[in-house]
């Protein structure tokens, strides 16, 4: 992976994408690539800039026609998170070789500190008739059983791993931004929005918010820990033309918690009925799968207060999501669903600090 601008910069822009400097990346990982032209399209602009890649090489090559890039392409948004664009960066460099888990193939991935840019540069999913989640397809129980069993095997391979120790940062990102969303300028437009009479009691306090989460990282942290994927909501999955399941958008792959990303999922990902009436049976399986992979798995009590008390962390990142980062209606319904989960589950009373 490139660590600097001294071999490689890392353009800013899509434009500055060219058929040199994607020749250059490409030879990286598979020498002599030659690209002739190269022509982005199917733009999509949020956390980061990405979109797929058309490309014509110069001579026979084994590398795709159609390829996938990722990174900070836009000035504003690359200030706000460029972190989160070298963790990815970092992850699929350094982890995604090792890691037992359907992930997307990487064929580029490198940071530039100076220049505070990180890109990816993936495999078209699409090309092979992947299709991908989102908020507004929900996931059954049955397809939900599925992703467990993906997460549970990939949290079994790093449990309580020593080389958790190179990603041990990972989180402090993730919990900056999040304490960031609970200024109170900011809170109080988010209680203006739609659902905003769902925030109810002491959450409609932010301080008292980033109490709660200063008190569940705290439990976290000296819980068993794992690799994580982070931000395990429904539009970051992707399935097979099987119906198998994959994991991308690995921006926030950190040192953390299972419960951290198996409450994720199954709230974000399922609708409220379908969650409420498998929700305990859910966790049950992916307990007895992380079992499987030869991990002295927590028991149902303990495995279900983490779960419940990480809902927490869904309070401010999903309720308070800025709408540039995800359009209104992916935040409407992903609040909607945390906001009644932490309703059902007594979230509040699992903390123990009202």
């Amino acid at each position: 992976m490139i660590e600097s601008s001294e071999w490689l910069p890392l353009p800013l822009e899509l434009e500055a994408i060219t058929p040199d400097w994607l020749s250059a990346a490409l030879s990286d990982g598979y020498p002599g690539t030659k690209v002739k032209s190269v022509a982005p399209d199917n733009i999509n602009r949020g956390t980061s800039t990405s979109g797929r890649l058309n490309v014509e090489y110069s001579g026979a090559s084994s590398l795709p026609r159609t390829l996938y890039v990722k990174g900070g392409f836009d000035a504003a948004m690359r200030r706000r998170v460029w972190v989160a664009l070298a963790i990815e960066a970092r992850f699929y460099s350094e982890i995604a070789p090792t890691l037992a888990a359907r992930i997307p193939k990487a064929y580029f991935a490198g940071v530039d500190d100076e220049a505070r840019q990180g890109i990816v540069i993936l495999e078209d999913l699409a090309a092979r008739g992947a299709t991908f989640g989102h908020a507004t397809r929900p996931i059954d129980a049955h397809a939900m059983a599925r992703l467990l069993d993906l997460l549970a095997d990939m949290h079994g391979q790093w449990w309580e791993s020593p080389d958790l120790a190179r990603i041990a940062d990972g989180a402090t990102p993730q919990r900056t931004f999040v304490k960031y969303l609970l200024r109170p300028k900011h809170w109080s437009d988010v209680l203006a929005r739609p659902y905003g009479d769902l925030v109810t009691g002491p959450l409609r306090d932010p301080g008292f918010v980033a109490r709660c989460l200063d008190h569940v990282w705290a439990l976290n942290d000296h819980r068993s820990q794992t690799l994580i994927h982070g931000d395990t909501h429904a539009g970051n999955l992707y399935f097979e033309a099987d119906g198998s399941p994959g994991l991308m958008d690995w921006q926030c792959a950190q040192k953390g918690h299972w419960a951290h990303d198996v409450m994720w999922l199954i709230v974000c990902g399922m609708e409220t009925d379908e969650r409420r009436r498998n929700e305990q049976a859910l966790v049950r399986s992916y307990l007895r799968r992380l079992s499987d992979a030869g991990v002295a798995a927590p028991d149902f009590d303990e495995a279900w207060l983490a779960y419940r008390q990480n809902m927490i962390y869904g309070v401010a990142c999903s309720v308070a999501n800025p709408y540039d980062m995800q359009s209104e209606t992916v935040t409407r319904i992903s609040a909607e669903r945390i906001l009644a989960a932490v309703a059902d589950l007594a979230v509040v009373d699992s903390l123990g600090l009202v």
